[in-house]
């Protein structure tokens, strides 16, 4: 740590390096406190930030006396309950870098320490074996190739980042630890999928033979870009975005769906495959959308200026994505997100596809299927008053999505309004009413999508499997499970 040199990064790892670093509790107001003989402090609760510093009067058995503001924020005195107080560390911890060497490890002190440190922009703190990051919502310089040279073969006394904790497992099976595995959880917007990409990328370039590389290149992103498996491992996140991510109220970028990653590594600690399960894919998204939210990315990408106009005749999109009433339910203008450039990331996609082993026939089935979604949207149908029958109002629609699809559209059509049964031996034809019709459409187009999102996956995991795993012995596997 004492030769590194980087201080833009340093000054959001571990500031004191680079300048005093801000000391006391005075984002608590405790530097307003009044003064008292032997003054000693204490947290009690607090409406707005949960705990705040009061001044202790006098102790006893049955609680304690503080001093602290009131509401019309004017010093009074309050008796507080023993079980509703915690303990105040020593002014020596503050900033703590583990929160496990805290001399009182109390709730208010773990949220004290949290936000004193996210003041000044250290995102990153230790609990023990736990790195607790907090999502800064705009890009920090921490992410850089002299960051990654830190953190390399690093054990101890370097600053809490993500990169310790990948770096803690892979020196794990290189040390012959056996199996690794690191577990990413939080709340929508908490910073999973980014975090995800830091720790897959670190592995591409520590244990992908990109190090050197990374040395001689400007950022830390750039370093991927010579070995193959090392590009296919880059754009999986990416490709998986775009068919599995969302913009909610919570994160213009939600992963809407939960995946478990192994990463292999060989005998001489290098890469040498890896495989990806998906599960629970909110398929619900394809056709419905809170206020104020979107689908897939996939859709608004393929409707953009990022594909051609010739493929999207092709596929009989002729709509801009408002027009759409799958994805449409997010309400006027929810298609548009400030910062989501759907022609850049739809190229993005179609670049990721090609590193990935997509074929262009498989590309091609793979846009037919997701705009066959779309256009399920758009048929319309008729109910026959007092009858439980519903009728297909134009075949227009209906003959676009069996076009993309492969089926005749009178079979479609009659497997939607009037489907078959199995009763006994015998199969039956059942008519249904224009909410069953309806629901029949909808549960097909999650079908539909649900299973091309498995393919996906599938494809990926060929791509990325170890070569020659049956003649390789592996030094250990790394699970990664993103939830």
């Amino acid at each position: 740590m004492d030769s590194f040199r980087d201080t833009k990064a340093l000054k959001y790892l571990r500031p004191s390096q680079v300048g005093p670093m801000a000391a006391g509790l005075s984002a608590f107001g405790a530097s307003e406190l009044p003064a008292v003989e032997e003054p000693s402090t204490i947290w009690i609760p607090d409406d707005k930030l949960g705990y705040k510093l009061a001044n202790v009067v006098e102790r006893s058995d049955a609680g304690v006396v503080v001093k602290a503001k009131n509401k019309e924020n004017v010093f009074e005195e309050m008796d507080i309950p023993s079980d509703e107080t915690q303990e105040v560390n020593p002014s020596a911890f503050e900033l703590c870098e583990d929160m496990a060497s805290l001399t009182h490890l109390n709730e208010a002190s773990v949220l004290h320490n949290l936000r004193q440190r996210f003041l000044l922009d250290l995102i990153h703190t230790f609990s023990g074996l736990f790195c607790v990051t907090i999502n800064p919502w705009r890009w920090l310089p921490i992410y850089t190739d002299q960051v990654v040279q830190l953190y390399t073969g690093a054990q101890e006394h370097t600053p809490p980042h993500v990169f310790a904790i990948a770096q803690t497992a892979y020196s794990g099976i290189l040390k012959g630890g056996g199996d690794q595995s690191i577990l990413i959880t939080g709340e929508s917007g908490a910073g999973k999928t980014e975090n995800t990409k830091k720790i897959i990328q670190y592995f591409t370039v520590v244990a992908g033979g990109g190090m050197s590389r990374m040395c001689k290149s400007a950022t830390f992103n750039s370093a991927l870009s010579s070995s193959s498996l090392e590009e296919q491992i880059a754009e999986m996140n990416p490709l998986l975005e775009s068919f599995g991510n969302a913009k909610t109220t919570q994160n213009d970028n939600s992963s809407r769906f939960g995946k478990f990653i192994r990463i292999k590594f060989g005998s001489d600690g290098i890469v040498v495959g890896t495989e990806i399960e998906s599960y629970l894919l909110e398929k619900s998204r394809v056709v419905s959308q809170n206020v104020s939210e979107r689908s897939f990315h996939i859709f608004y990408q393929l409707l953009s200026e990022g594909f051609p106009a010739s493929l999207k005749q092709a596929l009989n999109l002729r709509m801009p994505a408002s027009s759409y009433r799958f994805i449409n339910r997010g309400g006027p203008d929810s298609d548009q997100v400030d910062s989501i450039n759907d022609a850049v990331d739809a190229q993005h996609t179609d670049r990721a596809l090609n590193t990935l082993g997509f074929s262009p026939d498989e590309k091609l089935y793979l846009y037919q299927m997701v705009a066959a979604c779309l256009l399920m949207g758009q048929l319309k149908f008729t109910e026959r008053t007092g009858f439980d029958q519903t009728f297909i109002d134009g075949t227009a629609e209906a003959n676009d999505v069996c076009a993309l699809i492969g089926l005749k559209t009178n079979r479609f059509v009659d497997g939607l309004t009037e489907p078959t049964m199995k009763v006994g031996d015998q199969l039956i034809r059942k008519s249904q009413n224009l909410e069953k019709t309806l629901f029949s459409v909808s549960a097909v187009a999650k079908s539909v999508y649900e299973r091309t999102f498995k393919w996906i996956v599938t494809k990926c995991n060929s791509s990325l499997r170890a070569k020659g795993a049956g003649k390789q012995s592996l030094a250990g596997r790394l699970a990664h499970f993103l939830t």
